[in-house]
């Protein structure tokens, strides 16, 4: 008798739609080749920029109606504008023609595949929202699913993991949302607010299953919870969940907290303009390789 299959961090919806990304364009490669100031490794990764995102559209376009999840194109745009941060601070004479050409890439692609009703969205932002909004996305995103599947989440032997996670990145953008009220980048989806976030799920923990506040659902993004294989793509491993949720954790823990060797680039980032979400980038790739993610 097969042994049954316990949930874990990697069904979450918002790593499930964000690993194929990091897969399909090579994220690893790029973030050690600007980590390392392989200028080489990211002329080369440039280079097969386009027809790695056009494979990654063309699989999802392979699906019967075509449609992209509007969580999978917000996710497209967070991870080039991670991938564009991260160039920009190389300060290479190309930086600006490399992230030129990806965001121009980016919009002609998704212009061919109109289908998928996805655009490269470029907004004129500065510190950090683009984590942050992309932390109230997930977060918005997991909370139907966490609900609909409290039960099992309850009876799997990583709920300890998947609790921690999801509180994790709650407290850090509760922490710090006090500007996004009056910033219409996060006026979004009509359905992701500030008090959802924090009402929803308040009292979640692994003891027992309280099944009445389970099946109290609201009403749940347009994202449906991605199940096994719908996406169109392979299911993420359970190294590229954790490489995912490790990008997470590492900017969580340098949105709180500058460690010493950081702190002359905190200062230097603020004199210049950079920000604190590019600098953090450096402290993600840095550990991105070695660390392995904190709940094992």
């Amino acid at each position: 008798m097969a042994k049954p299959r316990h949930l874990d961090i990697k069904d979450l919806p918002s790593i499930r739609y964000f690993t194929p990304l990091m897969r399909f364009l090579f994220f690893k490669n790029i973030v050690d080749f600007i980590k390392n100031k392989n200028i080489n490794g990211v002329s080369k990764w440039i280079g097969y920029f386009e027809d790695r995102l056009n494979y990654f559209l063309k699989a999802k376009n392979d699906k019967k109606d075509g449609s992209l999840p509007p969580k999978i194109c917000r996710d497209i745009n967070y991870i080039l504008d991670i991938i564009n941060e991260g160039i920009l601070l190389l300060k290479d004479t190309n930086s600006v023609s490399w992230t030129h050409h990806i965001d121009t890439t980016a919009k002609k692609l998704l212009d061919e595949n109109k289908a998928l009703g996805c655009i490269r969205e470029i907004h004129r932002i500065t510190g950090n929202d683009i984590y942050y909004r992309k932390n109230m996305d997930d977060i918005c995103t997991d909370i139907p699913y966490i609900q609909g599947k409290m039960k099992e989440i309850k009876q799997s032997n990583n709920c300890q993991k998947i609790v921690s996670y999801f509180e994790g990145k709650r407290k850090i953008f509760l922490d710090n949302c006090q500007h996004i009220p009056n910033n219409e980048f996060f006026n979004f989806d009509n359905v992701c607010t500030i008090n959802k976030i924090k009402n929803e799920l308040e009292t979640l923990n692994c003891n027992a299953l309280d099944e009445a506040k389970a099946q109290s659902l609201v009403e749940a993004p347009a994202d449906a919870p991605v199940e096994a294989g719908e996406d169109g793509l392979m299911e993420p491993t359970l190294e590229e969940a954790q490489a995912a949720q490790k990008l997470e954790n590492l900017l969580q823990q340098g949105l709180q907290e500058a460690t010493p060797n950081l702190d002359t680039t905190y200062a230097a980032a603020s004199l210049t303009g950079v920000s604190l979400f590019g600098v953090l980038l450096y402290k993600v790739i840095y550990n991105y390789k070695n660390e392995y993610y904190c709940h094992t």
